[in-house]
């Protein structure tokens, strides 16, 4: 009660919205989790801390087509943000769909260099998974 009370408080706050679908998440309760990440996307849509929650709790849900669209609007407004790279990336991945997700950690590589160690992981792991080896061995090492 005391969170839905919060959250009404708060409604034109995007960003407090967004750390109640947080709490939500952690505390198991999906479903408000992702009700509170739409009305904090509806309020800030095109932030990025929104749209982390946002598709962090649609993933949760099973909505990864969702989810997907969650990251690419992620990207077109905040190109230089790399966590959108990074978590779109997890989510192919986790999903099975290991070559979305080396395309992802590839961008993700070549275009920060800030998380480039990171990214080589990322992108190695991938790869390997995959079976293509001959490309992830020089990535990890």
């Amino acid at each position: 009660m005391l969170l839905t009370a919060f959250a009404n408080r708060n409604e034109e706050d995007g960003d407090l919205l967004a750390a109640l679908a947080s709490w939500l998440r952690v505390a198991k309760r999906a479903d408000e989790a992702l009700d509170a990440a739409r009305d904090a996307a509806a309020t800030e849509p095109d932030s990025p801390t929104v749209l982390r929650e946002l598709a962090f709790a649609l993933r949760e849900k099973g909505r990864l087509t969702e989810a997907l669209a969650t990251y690419r609007h992620w990207r077109a407004v905040a190109p230089g943000d790399d966590i959108a790279l990074w978590d779109e990336g997890q989510a192919l991945e986790e999903a099975g769909r290991l070559d979305e997700a080396i395309a992802a950690y590839r961008t993700l590589y070549r275009q920060f260099a800030h998380v480039r160690q990171s990214a080589a992981g990322l992108l190695g792991r991938a790869l390997a998974k995959a079976g293509r080896y001959a490309e992830a061995i020089p990535l990890l090492r």
